[in-house]
C-alpha cells in the first residue's frame, strides 16, 4: 500500500502501469484498514484521465475500493460523482458497483444513465449489467423500483424511461419465464410487464396465484397441521402485491381485448350443487379464460382450504373493485383493437 501511495498519478506509460498493477492486487488483498489510502486517492480524482490496459485508472480505483464492500460513504461519493461525469462507461461502472449496496439503491442509480441509453449498443451494454445486477439483488427490490420509482421518472418526462421498460419486459423478464428465473418477484415483474400486450391463460393466471402458496410455504405456514382446517391465513404484503399485479393485468387486458372480461370465476364448492357433491369437487374454483380462438381455457385449483379463501377472494375482490369503478371500453366496430 505505501508503494501505491507512493506513485505518483501521471500518464507516464511506466507509472500508468505500475498503479494497473498495484490496484489489481489491492482489489484482491486489501484489508478494511487500508482503506483509507484508497478513499483519499479516490476523492482526490488524481487518476481520472490516466488509462492503461483499456481501463480508466481512476474507475479502476472505484472498483479496488468496493470489493471489501460499500459503505455510506462509498456510496455517497459514486452518486456525487455519477453528477458530474457524461462519460456512460464510468457511469455503467459506478452501477455495477453499486449491486451491492442495499434495497433500491443500485436501481434508483438508472436515472443516471437514461440520457445516455440511446444507441443498440449502449443499451445491450446496459442490459448485460442490469441483469449482473438482478442477479446479485435478487427480483424483490428490482420490482419495488419498477412499481414506485419508475413511473414518477415517466411523469417528470425523464429520457428513455420506455426503453428500460422494454429492457425489463424482453430481455430481463421475459414472458414465460425460464426455470432460472421463477422467484415470486419476478413471476410478479414478468405479469406486470406484459399485461398491455399478452392475453394471459387461466393457467397462467394460476401460475400468478402460486405466489401466495409459496409464500406461504417458505413462512412455514404449509406445514402439516399448521393450519386450522376451514380457517384464512391472514393477509400479508404479498396478496396485495398479486392483486395489484392482477388488477393491472384484468384492466389492460380489458383494453386491448375489449369483446369480454379476461377471466370469470366460479366457486365449485357449493355442497347444494348435485353435479359438485357428485364429482367430489369441494373447495374448489374455476378460472376460465378465453382464449385466441375464443374457446375456453379452464384451471381448477385445489388448494388447503387457508389457501383457497385467500386466491378466491383475492380474485372476486379484483372483479368486484373493476366492475364496481370502471367501464369496459366498447370493441371498435372494425374489429381492430
Amino acid at each position: 500500500m505505501l508503494v501505491f501511495k507512493g506513485t505518483q498519478p501521471d500518464q507516464d506509460s511506466e507509472n500508468a502501469r505500475r498503479l494497473y498493477i498495484l490496484l489489481q492486487v489491492i482489489a484482491h488483498v486489501s484489508p478494511w484498514h487500508d482503506n483509507l489510502i484508497t478513499y483519499a486517492r479516490l476523492k482526490s480524482e488524481s487518476l481520472k484521465g490516466i488509462s492503461y490496459g483499456g481501463w480508466d485508472l481512476h474507475a479502476l480505483l472505484l472498483v479496488a475500493c468496493s470489493q471489501p464492500g460499500l459503505d455510506a460513504e462509498l456510496i455517497h461519493y459514486i452518486e456525487h460523482s455519477a453528477n458530474r461525469s457524461g462519460d456512460f462507461r464510468y457511469l455503467l461502472i459506478c452501477f455495477r458497483t453499486l449491486r451491492k449496496a442495499p434495497r433500491l439503491t443500485p436501481y434508483v442509480f438508472i436515472d443516471y444513465l437514461l440520457p445516455f441509453l440511446d444507441t443498440h449498443r449502449r443499451i445491450d451494454q446496459f442490459s448485460e449489467v442490469l441483469d449482473e445486477v438482478v442477479m446479485c439483488t435478487g427480483f424483490h427490490p428490482l420490482f419495488c423500483w419498477y412499481d414506485q420509482v419508475l413511473p414518477k421518472l415517466a411523469l417528470s418526462n425523464r429520457p428513455n424511461v420506455t426503453v428500460i421498460e422494454e429492457v425489463l419486459r424482453t430481455r430481463l423478464a421475459p414472458w414465460p419465464l425460464t426455470l432460472d428465473r421463477m422467484e415470486p418477484y419476478s413471476v410478479l415483474l414478468a405479469a406486470a410487464l406484459q399485461a398491455s400486450f399478452h392475453r394471459f391463460s387461466a393457467k397462467e393466471i394460476g401460475m400468478i396465484l402460486e405466489v401466495l402458496r409459496r409464500d406461504l410455504a417458505t413462512a412455514g405456514h404449509l406445514s402439516e397441521g399448521s393450519l386450522p382446517v376451514g380457517e384464512a391465513q391472514a393477509e400479508g404484503p404479498i396478496d396485495m402485491v398479486v392483486q395489484k399485479v392482477l388488477t393491472r393485468i384484468w384492466r389492460q387486458n380489458s383494453e386491448r381485448w375489449p369483446d369480454e372480461d379476461p377471466w370469470r370465476l366460479t366457486d365449485l364448492s357449493d355442497d347444494q350443487d348435485p353435479a359438485t357433491r357428485l364429482e367430489g369437487k369441494k373447495d374448489l374454483f374455476r378460472i376460465t379464460t378465453p382464449d385466441d380462438q375464443a374457446g375456453l381455457d379452464d384451471r381448477e385449483l385445489a388448494f388447503p382450504k387457508s389457501v383457497f379463501f385467500r386466491e378466491f377472494d383475492l380474485l372476486r375482490r379484483i372483479e368486484e373493485d373493476v366492475h364496481s369503478g370502471w367501464r369496459r371500453p366498447r370493441a371498435r366496430a372494425s374489429g381492430v383493437l
